[in-house]
């Protein structure tokens, strides 16, 4: 838990959180991280192997995030969780 809070600090400016507060998206300006291609891989590996061990995770993504992983196609009703 403790990691998945850290990964989802808004310092590390990895992820921001929607305006419902409750979800994350990926931060289009991650790249002030000089390294942000590396934190992505690492915290994709991380909710990765906690679903593998069927592990809960303090984070939320905003549906279009979930779609577009899945290779889904989007519609507009995917960008209320923005706005």
């Amino acid at each position: 838990m403790l990691l998945s809070k850290q990964m989802f600090d808004e310092n590390l400016a990895l992820f921001i959180k929607a305006d419902n507060g409750s979800t994350y998206f990926p931060n289009p300006r991650s790249t002030v991280q000089g390294n942000f291609v590396q934190l992505f891989n690492f915290v994709g590996r991380v909710i990765g192997k906690a679903l593998w061990e069927q592990q809960l995770l303090d984070c939320y993504f905003i549906k279009a995030f979930y779609k577009m992983m899945l290779e889904m196609p989007l519609d507009l009703h995917d960008l209320e969780d923005y706005d």
